[in-house]
């Protein structure tokens, strides 16, 4: 009696040592990009086009970054899950960066399951603040009319924290 326990409690735990380990596998060959379907001015008030600030920050003597709240960058975000395992994502989020500058708010998204090699799109809107956008261009200036768009998506499962840029 004493064996067959003891072989059932052996059999359990390779079970379970299994199981981690596709887990693991499935959670480690998740990815996700990026695509940015727009990037629009952000005005306080309503104002509507960029030479209506302009004409408003001359007339007031306001400086143009009291009338030009930031920009507005919109885009889907694109989860694949790359393995033979299917996944349960719980609530993310997810942070874009313009080169290695974090800008705007986090984007919180909801939770998913992903089956096998499925891909997720989560549509995100996040305001990049006035106040980022001079260092932004000059990055742009220096890099030769280029800057990298990425988004880090982050989320826990079990106490463990997954990241993907």
């Amino acid at each position: 009696m004493l064996r067959v326990v003891g072989i059932a409690l052996l059999v359990l735990l390779v079970l379970a040592g299994i199981a981690a380990g596709l887990g693991a596998y499935g959670y480690s060959s998740l990815d996700a990009t990026f695509e940015m379907t727009s990037l629009e001015p952000k005005y306080a008030g309503n104002t509507g086009s960029i030479l209506s600030a302009l004409w408003q920050a001359y007339i007031s003597g306001r400086p143009i970054s009291e009338i030009l709240e930031g920009l507005t960058i919109a885009g889907t975000v694109h989860i694949h899950n790359n393995s033979f395992v299917p996944v349960w994502i719980p609530e993310s989020d997810h942070r874009v960066y313009l080169g290695d500058k974090a800008v705007g708010d986090t984007v919180h998204t909801p939770a998913m399951g992903l089956s096998v090699r499925e891909v997720k799109t989560v549509d995100i809107s996040m305001t990049i603040p006035a106040d980022d956008l001079p260092d932004i261009a000059l990055e742009y200036i220096l890099s030769g009319g280029k800057i990298e768009v990425s988004v880090e998506s982050t989320f826990e499962i079990a106490s463990f924290t997954f990241s993907r840029t």
